[in-house]
């Protein structure tokens, strides 16, 4: 591991925004008296990764006792999926409210509210659908050349690794800092607290022991701490709201002077917008070029890609070019280090969430 010290993450920006992510929903339409005594209002799958998560509100006429009831599932030919059900719960005129969840393989899936009474199941709601992705995010990873780009790198997190266990299986391709402090000294960089599951890498940025802590995962193209001059740095990747964390994912000289350059995207506080940077030639300290986007970090999934050729800097951010920079063009060896530590501030010892990244892909530059 390099002995040179990580690319300070200090901006911070002005908007606050809180909320919870769902990547899709479906709603069954009503259902009035569809069994004889027992009605349902609908049926409700929220679909995150390939994790589903059902709720259905069941009433009856009159107080019954189901051996079970929840959600019936099926795959799209036909198989059984159903969710995990209450066991002898007891149906109210009121409504009765179950909340079920399971991980589900990629496909599209029919589902209703159901119980058993008596021995006799009984169908109850409407049936409705929901799909889950083959891709944790939704979006699948690119994969092949590009016009004026060759792909060198791919990574979509496929197999799992427990927290504290990375890289694993995932050596020689990646590596991360470990053990020393981010450059506010406000957080120290932990391998341990990087997992993989669900298709996901996770970063988990939380307090413990009332030290900070932070991830940077660096993607080695050639097996070694090694960059490359000119690239294409594509990644997916969605972040919970937190105070005085952030990312400052950034393209740093193997040399270690800073003064050959350095391109940051996205770079910003989680509880803020999303902000980009291009770092002057030979007087750092400077940027030369610089991105204030109006996009949440927190908002949802997003995909950021840095395009570096020999007369600029482009940032993309979900497809759309957000600026392209003519000036301060780096020349030298630079490599990606995706940085997440403190952004302005120390965190509350109760502030505590995730950084998940899809997949990330690297491209060397043909012309």
């Amino acid at each position: 591991m390099p002995s040179w010290t990580s690319h300070r993450i200090t901006r911070r920006l002005a908007t606050v925004m809180t909320g919870t992510v769902v990547v899709s929903l479906a709603v069954a339409a009503p259902s009035i008296a569809a069994a004889g005594p027992y009605s349902s209002p609908g049926v409700i799958a929220s679909v995150s990764a390939r994790t589903v998560t059902t709720q259905v509100t069941i009433k009856a006429t009159t107080k019954v006792n189901a051996t079970m009831a929840g959600i019936c599932a099926r795959n799209a030919t036909g198989g059984n999926v159903d969710f995990p059900f209450a066991a002898a719960v007891d149906l109210l005129p009121a409504g009765t409210t179950i909340v079920k969840s399971r991980t589900l393989n990629p496909g599209t899936y029919s589902f209703w509210a159901c119980a058993k009474v008596n021995g006799k199941w009984n169908d109850i709601s409407a049936k409705s659908t929901f799909s889950v992705s083959s891709t944790a995010s939704g979006e699948a990873m690119p994969v092949g050349n590009l016009p004026s780009w060759k792909q060198i790198f791919t990574e979509d997190f496929n197999a799992n690794v427990a927290v504290g266990g990375f890289p694993g299986p995932y050596a020689p391709k990646w590596d991360a800092y470990d053990g020393f402090p981010d450059s506010s000294g406000n957080a120290q960089f932990s391998k341990k607290i990087i997992s993989t599951h669900d298709g996901m890498l996770d970063m988990y940025l939380h307090t413990e022991n009332g030290v900070v802590l932070g991830a940077a995962p660096v993607p080695l193209v050639t097996g070694v701490w090694q960059g490359q001059v000119y690239g294409r740095y594509s990644v997916r990747f969605k972040a919970d709201s937190l105070g005085y964390f952030g990312t400052g994912w950034v393209l740093w000289p193997d040399s270690n002077d800073w003064n050959e350059g350095e391109i940051d995207f996205p770079e910003g506080s989680l509880d803020n917008t999303i902000a980009g940077f291009v770092h002057c030639i030979g007087h750092a300290q400077d940027n030369c070029a610089w991105l204030f986007s109006s996009v949440l970090f927190a908002s949802s999934w997003h995909t950021a890609t840095i395009e570096w050729k020999p007369t600029s800097v482009t940032f993309y951010l979900d497809g759309h070019n957000m600026i392209t920079n003519t000036n301060a063009v780096p020349k030298s060896l630079l490599h990606w280090v995706l940085q997440t530590a403190t952004n302005g501030g120390k965190p509350k010892a109760t502030t505590a969430g995730h950084v998940l990244i899809d997949w990330a892909t690297i491209y060397g530059y043909t012309g």
